[in-house]
């Protein structure tokens, strides 16, 4: 079954020697200049994005990205997303915008070269030189963190997504959640409904199980298929997160 949405293929790894190379820089590559802005994620302030986030801060992504929608490494539409180390094939795969967002630096190639560029209510922001590769699709890059916080981001977009001028829009929309916010969890797909309940309830998030079951003629993987708000969401303490769950048809109990 391919999930919708949040656990479509989940948690991969950014791929490390891209990230490595934009870090470094190439001929043709110019310098992104972007520090601090006026966008509040968190209060929906930036017309056509929302607010996502990991650890203790949030940005703004445009509203029509996907939640944690990759394979083996690589973006497989427009999407912000949690990376884990796994073992993958090589393949190719389209370049697409994205964001990887993770509490681990060393889940992202790019975490070792982040240099001070401000603060923000006394956290220190820390972020990569900016570039942009001169290739087809062309593409810009940055990683920025708060790392105090466990927040680790890197930005990734084409051009023809707006490349340049989005990567800074990301970059500034870069807030620190406020003490009434939570952030939805990201899952592995691997992880059990019990543990994924658990986790939400542990965020300080409340729980709601919509249980559908798969129709005898369909082909359905049973456990936990997606969540409203998908992960990475900030929403208020308390919320009610919707969990769906698809169970086989045979039974009406879920084994773990």
């Amino acid at each position: 079954m391919e999930h919708d949405g949040d656990f479509a293929a989940a948690r991969r790894p950014v791929r490390r020697a891209f990230v490595a190379a934009l870090v470094a820089g190439v001929i043709g590559a110019s310098l992104l200049v972007g520090c601090g802005g006026d966008a509040d994620p968190a209060t929906g302030d930036v017309e056509g994005m929302r607010a996502v986030g990991v650890g203790g801060a949030a940005i703004a992504v445009p509203s029509d990205w996907r939640s944690n929608h990759v394979s083996c490494g690589t973006p497989l539409s427009d999407t912000y997303y949690s990376p884990v180390s796994r073992d993958c094939k090589a393949g190719t795969s389209p370049v697409v915008s994205s964001v990887a967002m993770t509490t681990e630096p060393e889940d992202l190639a790019a975490s070792d070269a982040l240099s001070p560029a401000g603060e923000i209510r006394g956290h220190e922001i820390r972020v990569s030189a900016a570039v942009c590769f001169q290739s087809d699709p062309g593409v810009c890059a940055q990683t920025f963190a708060v790392p105090d916080l466990d927040a680790y981001f890197h930005v990734t977009v084409r051009s023809d997504d707006g490349g340049e001028e989005l990567v800074r829009t990301i970059r500034e929309s870069l807030r620190l959640l406020e003490p009434d916010q939570r952030v939805v969890p990201f899952f592995d797909e691997y992880e059990s409904e019990t543990q994924i309940v658990s986790a939400l309830e542990a965020a300080g998030l409340a729980v709601q199980i919509d249980r559908t079951t798969c129709p005898p003629t369909a082909r359905c993987g049973p456990g936990v298929t997606r969540m409203d708000p998908p992960s990475g969401s900030v929403v208020p303490a308390g919320s009610s997160i919707v969990v769906r769950v698809v169970e086989p048809s045979s039974t009406r109990e879920l084994r773990g």
